[in-house]
């Protein structure tokens, strides 16, 4: 019988695959980042934010390249997951899948998507400089993402005949879901060495993304939950784009994200 996990127990999960993955980015010499959620509760918190149930990494691109081809060194019992080694993805970033665990997600209870607990890794991508070409990919990568919305028929509380229409249109792009993926990653890919990047894969907007080269730069160490865990050089100028200027206050009860029923699966 599968048990339901405290916030506790999920946030430990994902410490201990945290833990693994940092000794292994630094004996392997790959540049990592907390971004998102996991470096404001870094810096907020010493750790998680106290309601968070996920983690985040982001990695530049050539690190997150030759991270992939390290994988058989990586010792823990976990899988690691991205739409090139696995047939059922939504995303063009790598998932660390921990086993037995289940994600109480009823928007994709229907669809094969993997619904195990996860450290999500993203790829950070070389952007234009200039603010007209800038503007061109970031709506080239939102049209993408909309067809890749399309690729597994979510049901966001949504009635049968809205249901119907996604499990047809769904049906219709299964034999073109890599082709989609590849498709969107090839327009991540598009630039090299300029001076600003962007996590081009994540829910923010590609303008709270953009940011120059150097606020990530040489990888900082942060203190989360007793450990020392590698962020921005500069967390104050990505915390204050990505959450704004009180970042460091805590948000109403209610605006803080609920999460996901995660369980132990025997």
């Amino acid at each position: 019988m599968n048990r339901l996990l405290s916030t506790e127990e999920v946030q430990n999960k994902l410490l201990n695959v945290m833990i693994e993955f940092d000794i292994f980015c630094r004996n392997k010499n790959l540049r990592y980042y907390l971004i998102g959620g996991s470096l404001l509760g870094a810096v907020r918190h010493g750790g998680f934010i106290p309601w968070d149930d996920d983690m985040d990494v982001g990695m530049l691109r050539d690190d997150y390249e030759r991270f992939l081809t390290l994988l058989n060194d990586f010792s823990i019992q976990c899988d690691i997951r991205n739409f090139r080694n696995c047939k059922y993805c939504d995303y063009v970033i790598t998932r660390i899948y921990i086993n037995n665990t289940l994600i109480d997600n009823e928007f994709v209870a229907d669809t094969k998507l993997d619904k195990r607990l996860y450290l999500d890794i993203f790829p950070l991508d070389y952007v234009p400089d200039d603010n007209r070409l800038a503007n061109k990919q970031e709506i080239n990568i939102l049209r993408k993402k909309k067809i890749i919305g399309y690729l597994d028929p979510k049901n966001y509380n949504n009635g049968k005949v809205v249901v119907a229409i996604k499990k047809i249109i769904s049906f219709g792009l299964k034999p073109f879901r890599q082709h989609i993926l590849c498709n969107l990653e090839r327009e991540m890919t598009k630039y090299s060495k300029t001076n600003h990047v962007c996590s081009l894969a994540s829910q923010y907007s590609y303008k709270k993304q953009y940011f120059p080269f150097d606020v990530y730069g040489n990888p900082k160490e942060y203190d989360f939950c007793g450990y020392k865990f590698l962020g921005p050089a500069n967390s104050d100028y990505y915390l204050t784009q990505l959450y704004g200027n009180d970042y460091m206050e805590l948000p109403p009860v209610e605006k803080r994200r609920k999460g996901w029923n995660v369980y132990a699966c025997n």
